[in-house]
């Protein structure tokens, strides 16, 4: 496995995680709760925002 040695994980700071969690706590609340909720409404707020423009362009370029 060549991925852990391309990033250069330093397997001993991973050994000493346990004392020291601060770190890895703040990394999966920042990737998985704020960005993940901002992926999901990003699409949703883009297609809100475009869609019936769009749609009335459609409607009216047909007539």
């Amino acid at each position: 496995m060549m991925y852990p040695i391309m990033l250069k994980v330093n397997f001993e700071e991973i050994l000493r995680l346990k004392s020291n969690s601060k770190p890895l706590t703040l990394t999966l609340i920042i990737n998985w709760a704020i960005k993940l909720s901002q992926w999901r409404l990003l699409p949703g707020s883009l297609c809100a925002l475009f869609s019936r423009p769009l749609y009335r362009w459609i409607c009216r370029q047909n007539i």
